[in-house]
């Protein structure tokens, strides 16, 4: 089940930076993250 998050709009200049928000709080204990993935115009994921 996926969570429902948020969309926060984030911005950088090219050669910038911008600091990606990423709640990595497991939703169930002793849980973990496999992946995690930002999307760009709601359709391109970017991957770092």
């Amino acid at each position: 089940m996926d969570a429902v998050v948020p969309h926060v709009y984030v911005q950088a200049l090219v050669r910038g930076t911008a600091l990606l928000p990423c709640d990595l709080t497991p939703s169930l204990k002793n849980d973990s993250i496999l992946l995690v993935v930002w999307y760009k115009d709601d359709h391109t994921p970017i991957y770092r």
